[in-house]
């Protein structure tokens, strides 16, 4: 049991960096694949969802190998007078989140959900992707960090986290790297103000399923360039 305690947090680790870095690769390869055939878009859904449950399962395994680690690690309720201020504080700063639009669009136009079997496949997909996000980055990593490396503060945590996430998602080219590296650090934010990881998985979740609204007016705007040019 001792063995497991101490070898289960590497391997989260090391699986986590493994996800990250093979990626981009991932990313592109995905993109060959769905451009040649277009049916295989929902098929990447669904082993997206497996994928994200897996981590999920492995991640909670921490607050039961670890007794007391389930306040550490933000899978606990929040106080509720932190829990509003929290939302509010999110809230505020997602409406100033900057969106970029064509440009950002066209990397990722073969990925954009359109039958309704798509985005309703999409929107659960999100609730998997803002959950296993949020439980990796922030609860995960904030409880790795603190637990291995006393020594750094909760800021250089937020900081750290915040640039790894930013850097995961390098296949969106460098602008993307910016803004998901700003997006981590709100939902870090949100994190340690209420002291719970439940609300940043929902703004995360709800993040990725407003894409559809946005991508449904970027896409109908490159559509008609396409039937003017």
């Amino acid at each position: 049991m001792l063995q497991i305690t101490f070898i289960l947090p590497h391997l989260l680790l090391s699986w986590i960096l493994y996800d990250f870095v093979f990626r981009f690769i991932k990313y592109k390869k995905a993109k060959h694949r769905i451009t040649e055939c277009y049916e295989l878009k929902i098929r990447y859904y669904y082993h997206g969802i497996l994928r994200k449950a897996l981590r999920i399962a492995a991640i909670l395994l921490i607050p039961l190998l670890f007794p007391g680690s389930f306040q550490t690690a933000g899978v606990n309720l929040p106080l509720e007078v932190r829990f509003v201020v929290g939302f509010v504080v999110a809230g505020l700063v997602l409406v100033f989140i900057p969106v970029t639009k064509e440009g950002k669009l066209s990397k990722n136009y073969f990925f954009i959900p359109r039958t309704i079997k798509e985005r309703r496949t999409w929107v659960i997909y999100s609730l998997f992707i803002g959950t296993e996000e949020e439980l990796c980055n922030r609860a995960f990593l904030f409880f790795y960090l603190h637990h291995y490396f006393p020594d750094l503060s909760l800021g250089l945590i937020l900081v750290i986290t915040s640039v790894f996430f930013g850097i995961a998602h390098l296949y969106q080219g460098l602008l993307g790297v910016v803004f998901t590296s700003y997006f981590g650090a709100v939902m870090g934010l949100l994190y340690i103000i209420t002291g719970s990881i439940i609300p940043s998985i929902t703004v995360h979740a709800l993040w990725n399923i407003n894409l559809l609204n946005f991508w449904e007016k970027a896409t109908n705007e490159m559509d008609n360039k396409d039937h003017t040019a």
